[in-house]
């Protein structure tokens, strides 16, 4: 009887030492993914604020450019005004100027497919990060529904041996 009813404490011991070393796994692995997701966090809103600084950057260059778009064009309407008056005898240096004009309109035309390509790569990466955000934060639930589906058969396995070990003794 005596032996019985000690074989029975150390069994139960050692269920319950089985149980706190998983419930301390589970906890740590809990408490790492909590941590990675607020790093992930942490990066996508540093990442997001430097996205706006750089989208204004690149917005205000292109305010800059289209001005200068606006003022280069007004400047060739004049030319070709003079140029193409009657009175006006200045045809000899129209090939050399129109070159130059469209020299610096092809060099807009890059600056701002440029601009837009860096635009493009900075909503891909802030799309990316985003996806990963959520990954993180679904890999967190689908380990807490783990812990917590575990701590219930923990729960019932210990109830169950209990109940056993209540009805096996005399």
């Amino acid at each position: 009887m005596d032996s019985t009813k000690l074989s029975h404490q150390v069994i139960e011991r050692k269920i319950d030492e089985l149980a706190e070393k998983f419930h301390m796994k589970m906890e740590n692995h809990i408490r790492l993914l909590f941590q990675r997701i607020r790093v992930a966090e942490q990066i996508h809103a540093e990442t997001k604020d430097a996205y706006k600084k750089m989208l204004e950057k690149l917005e205000r260059e292109n305010t800059e450019l289209n001005g200068k778009k606006a003022i280069y064009e007004a400047e060739l309407m004049k030319m070709r005004e003079i140029l193409l008056s009657p009175e006006s005898n200045i045809l000899k240096g129209l090939d050399l100027m129109i070159r130059k004009i469209d020299e610096e309109n092809g060099n807009f035309l890059n600056r701002i497919s440029r601009i837009s390509k860096e635009l493009q790569r900075a909503k891909d990466w802030i799309t990316g990060k985003n996806e990963e955000i959520k990954k993180l934060k679904y890999n967190v639930e689908s380990l807490t529904s783990q812990l917590d589906e575990k701590e219930e058969e923990e729960f019932l396995l210990k109830r169950r041996f209990v109940q056993y070990w209540d009805t096996a003794e005399p």
